[in-house]
């Protein structure tokens, strides 16, 4: 396996004349050098999925699993969280914090639809809400719920 330097980036080919594909990169620009030089097509075989919500909903080491998602409404319930229970909703940007009747209890949602729909998906699973709130309570994963149909 020979290599060329590329940048500050060693890249060692593999039999098959692609190089190879790190196992992490260093930095945000190593990895945008890296990538800007390849196509993903040539590395899909050595790709690993990974779950997107898994990682989008990590802040500061916390873990925020989403439970639903319907129109465009993101519901996440959160693992070390206060009381009263409640649940936050995202919409376009926005976000605010939601009781389990469905009120809003903190931040700014505009749309009086989304609002709408907020409130009639947590009146179809208010006991699913609450079950999940005791799990997180306890640091156990919480269950997704269906959304709004």
């Amino acid at each position: 396996m020979g290599f060329e330097h590329y940048g500050k980036i060693k890249k060692y080919r593999s039999a098959n004349g692609c190089d190879v594909l790190p196992e992490e990169f260093h930095s945000f620009s190593e990895a945008a050098n890296f990538w800007d030089t390849h196509d993903s097509i040539d590395y899909e075989s050595m790709m690993k999925g990974v779950d997107f919500y898994k990682i989008a909903t990590k802040r500061r080491g916390i873990k925020m699993p989403y439970v639903s998602m319907f129109f465009g409404i993101i519901i996440r319930m959160f693992y070390n969280e206060h009381n009263p229970p409640h649940f936050h909703a995202e919409y376009q940007g926005q976000r605010g914090v939601f009781d389990f009747n469905g009120n809003l209890i903190k931040g700014h949602i505009k749309s009086n639809t989304a609002r709408k729909l907020i409130k009639e998906w947590v009146l179809l699973h208010q006991e699913e809400l609450e079950g999940n709130w005791k799990k997180a309570e306890q640091k156990k994963q919480i269950d997704r719920i269906a959304p709004l149909d």
